[in-house]
């Protein structure tokens, strides 16, 4: 049994030793504090990944990815790529992205080096410190004219010259295996292959582009002397639905951001391409942007097409250049998937899925288990929780900037979206959490937010005096908990758009209001406290979204004990009066790591898809209404007696004495439903971890008869 403070219970030493107050946050179920019977358990097998034991796998090994020849190819017009073009010098890059351009994967041609993980944030990423490509740089130089005509049509004509580079990195975003022209389950770059004529500039990038939205993204420096060695604040925010914006610098954001190129490349241009079904088909949509050095480039969106459709793109802006692209996702060779860590540890996983939770209050804090895995690729699970009136029924968009605005991504754009909860539930804090890979070193992060019925509190200059919070770093360096012990507390010198803090964030920020300038850290710490253990094997099964025939297993969900454990105080997570006979209700689900793309893993549940046997990922978060979902998508922790162990009612102080041990042996013996302490639905129903149950409820005391 995993103990964290024991109290002597006097009249109930000689019976039972010490009675344990609260558990260790350690991420694995203690059944004498939580109970054997979760609060709620999933009733859907995972769109995220199952975590399964891995086999050897050899990480150095990437097939033959020159040898593919399908993928995405484009023509573009010299013509668009600015006076004084060279075919001989001009230098291009490639990659795959998330859908918003908030996760770069570990896809680059020229490739990243063999061991490398997705590259994540892409507001920190600096190619110069990253070693493979060509001399060890990601770009290539030099178009060659083709040996004659060539077909946009997805495939790589004979005429391309030599191949430009090749992948050196099995890829961290699914390997694709539907051999489809269309439909497609992962994401690769193979090979690039460069080419140009006396009037258009040819790019083929082989592999396959997921036909969920995320993006390959072509990176051209086609003239000298302009470009952007570092991507600027002022870039076009609509290209490609924000996701150039997204990898630029950050203006609210001291120092400088922005994805940073290898020295030697500035790129002046930038094509982007995804695939996606929006609900009439699959289609190809292409965006084109120019990138002068000092920003403020103009950009348009090039068209819509299909997949095998001859590079015919329809419906773009006008005056946007004549690019033609086409995709043909027929490949299933090329990389292999990445080589998953080895599973079954605390540290890491290679499927998400949450399986049950439970909850508990005790002395003054809240205590919460959601068990399940976070893969190690920076996916989310992130918790609402309702506690007092007021609060976000739908989220805002105004809230405080967590985790690279990821929470205000779930929010109202302006438009009058965001995800909206069922009616009955209005958050009023937000907490997430996250693992990843270090290299090889696993990593945890929480973020948190307060959630306030008008959006964040500002000052007279309408900066921010709500803090958005976080913790963590290397998993080695953080044990045994992540605890929001500082000690980062950052003042609010007039005009800081997004203080930030080490601290949880509700008494942080009501620190910060009293004084912004010079706020305190004393007696903020340790307020939330949080730890993650991947080690489960079990649980729900996974299950292919893209098949509608398949079929999964949620019969091991309540078996599974470890996942994420958390500790919140009452006060901190907004319980007027610290009660700890408060209602307390909790959403919550898994997410990508952008927080764009909402898994079918929610807590509450969710009906299944018409016509399948599962549910289908949920998707887009700003669109999600819960209301339209059959069901409940939160669980509530009702409060119980006002005092469990005052068992025989007595309301003459001390309300905890001997008698009520006497109490609880008399129904035990007699069969109450009281007895069962522990809420256990197993015969038989009452047995010694009810015992120990009580002497644990004991040990908290009670304030109240």
């Amino acid at each position: 049994m995993r103990i964290a403070k024991c109290v002597s219970a006097a009249a109930l030493v000689a019976a039972a030793g010490q009675v344990c107050a609260q558990p260790v946050i350690d991420g694995i179920r203690d059944d004498s504090f939580y109970g054997t019977t979760p609060l709620w358990v999933q009733n859907q097998p995972t769109g995220f990944g199952d975590n399964t034991a891995t086999i050897p796998c050899d990480p150095n090994a990437v097939n033959n990815p020159g040898g593919v020849t399908t993928g995405v190819e484009v023509r573009i017009p010299i013509s668009a790529l600015g006076p004084g073009f060279n075919p001989a010098t001009v230098k291009v890059m490639a990659f795959i992205t998330s859908k918003f351009g908030d996760f770069h994967s570990n896809q680059f041609v020229p490739g990243l080096p063999a061991t490398q993980f997705n590259l994540g944030e892409p507001r920190v990423i600096d190619l110069t410190t990253i070693a493979g490509g060509i001399g060890g740089n990601q770009f290539a130089t030099g178009a060659m004219p083709p040996a004659g005509a060539i077909t946009i049509d997805g495939t790589r004509d004979a005429t391309y010259p030599a191949i430009s580079a090749a992948q050196t990195a099995r890829t961290g975003f699914g390997d694709a295996n539907l051999g489809q022209v269309g439909l497609c389950n992962g994401s690769e770059a193979d090979g690039l292959f460069v080419a140009a004529d006396a009037t258009d500039l040819f790019i083929t990038v082989t592999g396959n582009l997921e036909s969920n939205g995320n993006r390959l993204v072509i990176f051209i420096d086609s003239v000298a002397g302009d470009g952007q060695n570092q991507l600027v604040s002022t870039n076009p925010t609509t290209t490609a639905a924000g996701a150039l914006a997204r990898m630029s610098d950050d203006p609210n954001t001291v120092p400088v951001e922005g994805m940073k190129f290898d020295a030697g490349f500035s790129p002046d241009r930038v094509l982007f391409a995804s695939l996606e079904d929006p609900g009439s088909g699959l289609t190809l949509y292409v965006d084109w942007a120019e990138l002068p050095a000092a920003g403020g480039g103009n950009s348009w969106f090039v068209g819509t097409g299909t997949a095998g459709g001859g590079g015919v793109l329809l419906a773009g802006d006008p005056g946007a250049p004549a690019i033609a692209c086409d995709v043909s996702n027929s490949n299933i060779a090329g990389v292999p998937g990445f080589c998953p860590p080895p599973t079954g540890n605390p540290d890491i996983a290679n499927g998400s899925e949450i399986d049950g939770i439970y909850l508990k209050i005790a002395n003054g804090r809240l205590f919460g288990l959601v068990t399940g895995n976070i893969q190690s690729n920076y996916n989310k699970i992130s918790l609402f929780f309702d506690v007092a009136p007021g609060g976000q029924n739908r989220l805002r968009g105004d809230n405080p900037n967590v985790d690279f605005n990821g929470l205000n991504r779930m929010g109202d754009d302006g438009t009058g979206n965001g995800l909206t909860f069922d009616a009955g539930f209005e958050a009023d804090y937000f907490v997430s959490l996250t693992t990843g890979l270090n290299g090889l070193t696993p990593t945890i992060f929480a973020n948190s937010a307060v959630l306030r019925t008008d959006g964040k509190i500002v000052n007279g200059n309408g900066f921010a005096l709500d803090y958005s919070s976080y913790d963590g770093g290397d998993k080695p360096a953080q044990a045994p908990e992540v605890d929001f012990n500082g000690p980062l507390l950052q003042p609010q010198t007039g005009f800081v758009a997004n203080p930030e803090c080490n601290y949880a964030p509700r008494l942080a920020s009501a620190e910060l209001q009293a004084n912004p300038t010079a706020p305190s850290a004393t007696g903020l710490g340790g307020k939330s406290v949080h730890w993650l253990n991947n080690s489960n094997l079990g649980g729900v099964s996974g299950v292919d979204v893209n098949d509608p025939m398949a079929t999964g297993s949620v019969a091991g969900a309540p078996t599974v004990t470890t996942g994420w454990e958390f500790s919140i105080d009452l006060v901190e997570l907004g319980v007027p009066g610290g009660n700890p006979n408060a209602t307390i209700k909790v959403a919550g689900f898994l997410s990508n790591g952008g927080y764009d793309f909402l898994s079918n893993q929610v807590i509450g549940g969710i009906p299944n898809t018409p016509g399948r046997a599962y549910a289908v990922n949920v998707g887009e978060p700003r669109v999600v209404d819960f209301n339209a979902l059959a069901g409940d998508q939160f669980v509530t922790l009702a409060p119980g007696p006002a005092c469990y162990a005052n068992c025989d009612g007595s309301t003459a102080t001390p309300f905890l004495n001997v008698n009520d041990f006497i109490c609880f042996l008399n129904k035990f013996g007699t069969g109450d439903p009281y007895a069962n302490c522990d809420g256990s639905t197993t015969v038989p129903l009452l047995n010694v971890n009810d015992f120990v149950c009580f002497l644990n409820r004991f040990g908290v005391g009670c304030s109240a008869p």
